[in-house]
């Protein structure tokens, strides 16, 4: 095979790493608003009123990921939780 025979391959992948980039990067601004180093104790208890989901309580711990932040909608929080990790 020579170079250009792989090209569609290499194409490929390169798309399928772009578009998780490009799906990666929509949750910048929530890993931000939540990895802020300011953020205190009555932050995070805000943070988790403003989630308003029963049992769920957002802290920084080894159990909270972004996959877990995801299954559990907080995005949908976003703008509020940006301006609460803002004012931290």
């Amino acid at each position: 095979q020579t170079g250009g025979d792989r090209q569609p391959e290499a194409l490929r992948v390169a798309l399928a790493a772009q578009e998780k980039l490009e799906s990666f990067k929509t949750h910048l601004p929530l890993i931000g608003a939540v990895c802020n180093p300011g953020l205190r104790d009555r932050h995070w208890e805000a943070m988790t009123e403003v989630i308003g989901i029963a049992g769920f309580t957002l802290q920084k711990d080894e159990y909270t990921s972004l996959q877990r932040l995801i299954d559990k909608n907080v995005p949908q929080h976003l703008a509020k939780l940006i301006e609460i990790s803002d004012f931290a």
